[in-house]
């Protein structure tokens, strides 16, 4: 049950939801009350756009109380200060040995849970360790296994630069790939979602600026997202990911060591402009 409901002592009658229901399934009745007709309401992909675009917020769906939400008008960021928080963007390797408070990791989730997904799946799952010292614990089972697999001359002569990444480990505790940052969060969604590796990194993109607004420094892990897919895939059940899911992304994150002035200067330069 969709559990679509409808204040009819709110409803202005504009017909917006009808209009912009991405699955067309909202119908007017005879009084010109939005209504979703039993049969059509396993097309309905739970988008809430019909939530969002009411003005007088008379409708509910699955639950969600309308009064509850953001409201629109308070959720335009200045141009000015979202492109300085696009600039200021940085790739941080270099982290504060603390845990990042619970509740700004729990804000930073929500963020990501908001992203978009193909076809409003909503499939993309997290597996976040945001304990320190689980993440040590990580880490140093990693480097384990790592040092066994180069010891054993298992590593594939494409990715032989783990080994090097081994040995600084165990010889001078030189972290290369996981940065010494507190916490890792990973993004994963099941095969059978319509988009699942491009739902899994705009997830991210999602938390990144979040919470690069929220004074966290977080970097993009591909070598993780290497290690795990390509030498370690057994690492995938300590992370609670199982086979039927698709790996996407590896992200550290955590208390930066690290202050940056000023932001970067970059243009578009690589675009192509269709004329036809």
């Amino acid at each position: 049950m969709l559990d679509f409901k409808v204040d009819e002592k709110k409803c202005v009658k504009c017909a917006k939801c009808v209009n912009d229901c991405p699955g067309r399934i909202i119908k007017l009745s005879e009084s010109k009350i939005p209504f979703i007709p039993a049969d059509k309401e396993e097309s309905c992909i739970l988008c809430q756009h019909c939530l969002a675009v009411c003005p007088s917020a008379a409708i509910s769906i699955d639950g969600v109380d309308p009064l509850k939400s953001v409201e629109a008008k308070n959720a335009l960021s200045e141009p000015g200060k979202m492109d300085a928080l696009i600039r200021c963007r940085r790739s941080y390797r270099s982290y504060l040995d603390e845990n990042v408070d619970g509740a700004v990791i729990k804000k930073m989730l929500d963020a990501a849970a908001n992203a978009p997904t193909g076809v409003n799946s909503r499939g993309v799952k997290f597996s976040v360790i945001d304990d320190r010292e689980v993440m040590l614990k990580f880490k140093t089972e990693a480097m384990k296994r790592l040092t066994e697999l180069s010891a054993a001359g298992k590593i594939p002569e494409e990715m032989a630069f783990f080994a090097d990444f081994a040995q600084k480990w165990n010889e001078k505790k030189i972290d290369i790939i996981f940065r010494n940052a507190p916490h890792m969060i990973v993004s994963y969604a099941p095969k059978d979602c319509p988009t699942p590796d491009v739902d899994c990194i705009i997830a991210l993109s999602y938390f990144e600026l979040y919470a690069q607004s929220m004074g966290i420094g977080t970097l993009w892990c591909g070598m993780a997202k290497w290690l795990i897919a390509g030498l370690l895939p057994e690492l995938k059940k300590t992370l609670g990911i199982g086979e039927e899911n698709v790996l996407g992304y590896f992200m550290l994150f955590g208390r930066p060591a690290v202050k940056y002035a000023r932001g970067v200067q970059r243009k578009a330069e690589n675009v192509n402009f269709i004329k036809m």
